[in-house]
């Protein structure tokens, strides 16, 4: 997120929390002391609730239009899926590449 000129100001100051609280929980300051692993409370608005596929959604959610949009040069600048296991990053990138036209991987 970024804050822009022409913002409205709630937006600006929702890009703000959401900034301090990213900070905090990299700086550990969120959940409980851990080693290493914790439980941590995010925020509602940061979660995909009720979905049955997350995946999907995060991804329509992040890129809408991905293959209409994936030949336009700044389509991807400002935009990214963050994950915390390469499990999951390798989830979201199989279903990623399933979406395109092409060659199919061999697992």
């Amino acid at each position: 997120m970024r804050l822009t000129l022409g913002s409205e100001v709630s937006d600006i100051e929702q890009t703000k929390i959401f900034a301090q609280w990213t900070l905090d929980l990299g700086e550990g300051k969120v959940g409980c002391s851990n080693d290493g692993e914790a439980t941590i409370d995010i925020p509602d608005d940061l979660l995909i609730a009720d979905s049955p596929d997350p995946i999907p959604d995060l991804i329509d959610f992040v890129y809408p239009s991905i293959v209409d949009n994936s030949k336009q040069p700044n389509f991807f600048r400002e935009r990214a899926i963050l994950a915390t296991k390469n499990d999951v990053v390798q989830e979201i990138n199989d279903h990623l590449l399933s979406m395109f036209p092409g060659m199919k991987k061999n697992s």
